[in-house]
């Protein structure tokens, strides 16, 4: 009980370095250790400017270093608070400095309010206190750049040098100033002012197109999606004024993995109130035939309609010659494989367009995205663009042929038929015409690989690409961004993103009689005790649900080289929940915590677009047992006994649930040497149970 706490940390006490341990300046500074501006050498000047050249200050009580001690909620976990005035002037070295201690915490009702919100549990009788009752000692824990005795100033204001806590509520009232400690700790995405706020409500997912009315999707079926979009005042919300949508579909639930990951192009989905609507997909480079040089020729794509708006156009290259490189395939390469490998890839470099089986009945093209040595690599269903994946097996031996293309817009399109006639001159005689365009999903037969698709995880870890399409329940996940927002003060700008959390819908899939919800973790509650919000991705996913449709999914692994030429090779780092989420929350306890990192997005230009994140730092905070406490994350018995995720008819190798799970945290040599050794090599499967069932 923290009334336990206060009996000590009573004002004036201190520890043997002369440390404050007094509750309101310690509990502040732990909290917001790595963000306090003295641990990253920031003060302030005698003329009450701030000075970047001090000397950086540990955050040392009890002899504990908390100086890498962040706290975990969001938005400010991820996403700093505005610049102040003078920040552009500022050198790099400088701008680091003050960009660590903007990501400092400042949502006080996470530990002063009320702990349920509108739940049961009485707020803190005292928690306005941190409002109303001001002293330097409590404010200046974390604002630790401000000296006392000298003045201090910013964004054109200036606060004369200050004796006593007298004069605190003069110009920082409880509320209802931009200086308040309400106001001025207000993240602007937190804001209504800024960030109205906005919401997907998925009422209905639905069978269209041709279909057999049963009430539940088949492969061959188009997906209806209806839903609404508000503000958080409950508001609609016109969908064309969304700067992004995107959808997954993803299931089912009991192995989830990727079925469709696209985006939906706001200004085709209108202005709403309400909308239906078939969701899309895109289709690269299909042969639709041949050029015969002259106006009038009529050539049909094999899927309709098109989807026709500035971000969905129908496109045409034609296939002018054969040049480059030349090959075959060294082995054979199944259908929905990212990757082929040649028998020479001499002459192929990325972005050549290639086909294989030149003039054979699997002939396909699909364009190169990294050439690892004689492996040829073409991007994932989660970087849009090109073709992710090969359409049909090949067996070695296949032709693979580097092909030259032009650009064609001499023809019309009838968007309900797909049939593209042509005007002027035609498509050139004799030439491959190759068209790319967004069409109405249709749900497949076999599932796609999955994000970020590579050798290293396959069906052993879920992973059922090219695998027939199981009965289940399915889930559709919606979720979208506004318009950056812009905060200006003291002259400068910095911009916000306004993300919403993702909006769900489950559904049936084939032979499937009744829904099976997720329920691995019970709540999305149990994260925002610690979180209050997740954001993630610069800000362009927020939400549990958001995490789940992508990070929920089996085989799916980190930004690879074939996306980002010059990331590091980290084949097998799955990015799925069962192990990237609870290596993140042991972190600093994982036996390869020094050497754990994952590959993920980056703002520059490829071939470095890409971040590196570490997690040695990280402790989890649960008090007494830590990591340990799996009920503090699952909020139910779950993850007692990891599931079986074996495929009902296509499996040959059994899936082992156990390895995934419990190897995330365990894992250490001797834990996995006892992993494999309790593994059947004959595929009876694990035999963890015996023992830990």
């Amino acid at each position: 009980d923290v009334k336990l706490c206060l009996q000590c940390h009573t004002t004036g006490s201190r520890d043997e370095d002369g440390q404050s341990i007094e509750f309101r300046v310690m509990i502040h500074r732990i909290h917001n250790g790595k963000h306090l501006p003295s641990v990253n050498g920031v003060s302030t000047n005698d003329d009450g400017s701030r000075n970047y050249g001090a000397t950086p200050v540990p955050y040392v009580v009890g002899g504990t270093d908390y100086s890498e001690v962040a706290f975990p909620a969001w938005p400010n976990l991820n996403i700093a608070m505005p610049r102040d005035a003078g920040y552009t002037a500022l050198s790099a070295a400088a701008k680091a400095q003050d960009d660590q201690t903007r990501f400092g915490a400042t949502d006080c009702a996470s530990c002063h309010g009320d702990p349920d919100g509108t739940g049961p549990a009485a707020a803190p009788a005292q928690g306005n206190n941190a409002y109303s009752v001001q002293t330097r000692r409590a404010c200046g824990s974390c604002h630790d750049d401000v000296r006392w005795d000298r003045p201090y100033t910013a964004n054109g204001l200036n606060m004369p040098a200050q004796g006593t806590d007298n004069g605190c509520l003069v110009c920082h009232p409880a509320t209802g100033s931009p200086l308040s400690p309400v106001e001025g700790h207000l993240h602007p995405l937190n804001d209504p002012v800024y960030n109205g706020g906005i919401n997907f409500a998925i009422s209905a997912v639905s069978e269209a197109g041709t279909h057999n009315g049963n009430g539940k999707l088949d492969p061959g079926e188009k997906v209806q999606v209806s839903f609404t979009l508000k503000n958080d005042a409950g508001a609609n919300v016109a969908a064309n004024t969304l700067s992004s949508m995107n959808v997954l579909v993803t299931g089912p639930t009991t192995n989830s993995n990727v079925v469709l990951y696209t985006s939906l192009p706001p200004v085709y989905v209108g202005a709403g109130p309400g909308y239906v609507l078939n969701l899309p997909m895109p289709v690269y480079l299909e042969k639709i035939g041949v050029g015969n040089g002259a106006a009038g020729q009529v050539l049909s794509t094999g899927r309709t309609p098109h989807w026709t708006s500035t971000s969905a156009l129908t496109t045409v290259l034609l296939r002018t010659g054969t040049a480059g490189g030349s090959t075959t395939l060294s082995s054979a390469a199944p259908a929905v494989q990212n990757w082929i490998d040649v028998v020479d890839a001499t002459g192929f470099a990325r972005n050549d367009y290639l086909v294989l089986d030149d003039g054979g009945g699997t002939e396909e093209y699909l364009r190169v995205q990294l050439v690892d040595g004689n492996r040829l690599w073409f991007t994932s269903v989660y970087s849009p663009g090109n073709q992710p994946f090969l359409r049909s097996a090949h067996p070695a031996g296949t032709t693979v042929k580097e092909i030259t293309t032009a650009a064609s817009t001499a023809f019309t399109l009838n968007a309900g038929t797909g049939a593209l006639t042509t005007t002027g001159a035609g498509f050139a005689a004799g030439q491959a015409v190759l068209c790319s365009y967004t069409t109405d999903f249709v749900v497949p037969s076999a599932y796609p690989g999955p994000l970020n698709d590579g050798p290293a995880q396959g069906e052993t870890w879920g992973d059922w690409g090219g695998k027939p399409l199981a009965p289940g329940t399915y889930t559709v996940t919606l979720y979208g961004r506004l318009p950056n927002f812009t905060v200006t003060a003291g002259g400068e700008n910095t911009t916000y993103g306004p993300t919403s959390k993702g909006g769900t819908r489950n559904f049936l899939l084939g032979s499937a009689t009744a829904e099976e919800p997720y329920d691995l973790v019970a709540s999305e509650d149990n994260c925002l005790r610690c979180h209050q919000d997740i954001y993630f991705h610069g800000g362009g996913r927020r939400g549990f649900d958001t995490c789940l449709a992508c990070h929920g999914t089996a085989g799916s692994e980190d930004r690879p080289r074939y996306v980002a030429g010059n990331a590091p090779a980290t084949d097998g780092v799955s990015i799925s929940f069962r192990e990237m989420i609870h290596k993140i929350h042991r972190g600093r306890d994982l036996p390869d915590a020094a050497t754990y990192q994952i590959v993920g997005f980056g703002s520059t230009a490829y071939p470095n677009n890409y971040g590196l994140s570490s997690y040695e730092q990280v402790g989890f905070p649960a008090m007494p047992a830590g990591v340990k406490d799996c009920n503090v994350c699952h909020g139910n018995d779950a993850w007692k006994a990891p599931r079986e995720r074996n495929h009902p008819t296509d499996q040959d190798m059994k899936t082992r649930s156990w390895r995934i799970a419990c190897g995330s945290c365990h894992s250490d040599s001797a834990a996995k040497a006892h992993i494999d050794s309790n593994t059947s090599p004959f595929d009876a499967g694990e035999g963890c149970g015996v023992c830990h069932g």
